[in-house]
């Protein structure tokens, strides 16, 4: 007889686990982080600092530099010491013609100094020839007569008041209306002129008593 044959069972699959998805990682920042301040900065990195931070702090200048400590100490604040040695740079490279290098042997500082100071002075110079201490007294006196159309009442007497003018004459004569006074000098009489300018201080007072703004005026 045939022998009869045993089937095996079949062996059930196994499920393996599938591995978790990991959430994106966000992306990494390529700033870098803000280093905190040391205890010792260049005095072009005081701008960076809060202003509570500057006290604890040790300024070091640039080197060769030799920039005047005081000055670091009070920036924005004039130092008389550093104004002289602007003039004593200016006077030994225009009146004595010395170089840069002997200029810093004069002044015992280095050649990077000598220049500095040197740029500083011609800069504070040039400055002042740009700067007018006086204006044409006409538009000034013109910008009066136009106010008078609108305000009768206004004469140079009120307008001395609002400018604040002790007197009404020299306002007037501020203006090119009256002759400056006599003067007498050596024994003789020199008589007064009519003034052609004004003072930029003088002019800004009157056109503010006019009600207008002294950016408004040519030269002020």
């Amino acid at each position: 007889m045939p022998s009869a044959t045993t089937a095996l069972p079949t062996a059930a699959p196994v499920e393996r686990p599938r591995p978790r998805s990991r959430p994106p990682s966000p992306p990494r920042s390529t700033a870098r982080p803000t280093e905190a301040p040391t205890e010792r900065q260049s005095p072009e990195q005081l701008h960076l600092l809060p202003a509570k931070v500057l006290n604890t702090l040790t300024v070091e200048a640039p080197a060769g530099a030799q920039a005047c400590g005081w000055c670091i100490e009070h920036p924005g604040q004039h130092c008389p010491s550093c104004a002289n040695r602007r003039r004593k740079a200016l006077r030994l490279s225009e009146e004595q013609g010395l170089s840069i290098e002997e200029i810093a042997a004069n002044m015992k500082v280095t050649v990077e100094r000598a220049e500095i100071l040197l740029e500083q002075a011609i800069d504070e110079r040039e400055t002042k020839a740009l700067r007018q201490s006086h204006i044409p007294n006409a538009p000034i006196r013109k910008l009066f007569e136009r106010a008078q159309l609108d305000d009768p009442d206004l004469t140079v007497a009120e307008l001395a008041r609002r400018g604040g003018f002790s007197c009404s004459t020299h306002l007037a004569r501020l203006l090119g209306y009256k002759p400056t006074s006599t003067t007498v000098k050596n024994g003789k009489t020199y008589g007064g002129q009519i003034l052609e300018s004004i003072e930029v201080n003088h002019a800004a007072k009157i056109v503010q008593a006019l009600g207008i703004a002294p950016t408004e005026v040519e030269g002020l």
